[in-house]
């Protein structure tokens, strides 16, 4: 199954950077232990892209939106 996946980031300009990737891979562990947790819980994941280069989208803000 494919899924769609998107990366979001901080540039140097301390604005957002997206990596949008129209079909992509996504596979895990299914080793995880559930139990009551204070904190977050994170699930360690893979991506890997199995569209073309040229359809992925990276979209860089390097100001901030003016009115």
């Amino acid at each position: 199954k494919d899924w769609a996946a998107i990366l979001e980031m901080r540039n140097q300009f301390g604005l957002a950077r997206r990596i949008f990737i129209p079909k992509a891979s996504l596979t895990g562990s299914g080793e995880t232990a559930f139990r009551r947790a204070a904190d977050k819980r994170t699930y360690p994941i893979r991506v890997a892209s199995v569209c073309k280069p040229t359809d992925i989208q990276i979209v860089d803000i390097t100001a901030p939106k003016t009115a």
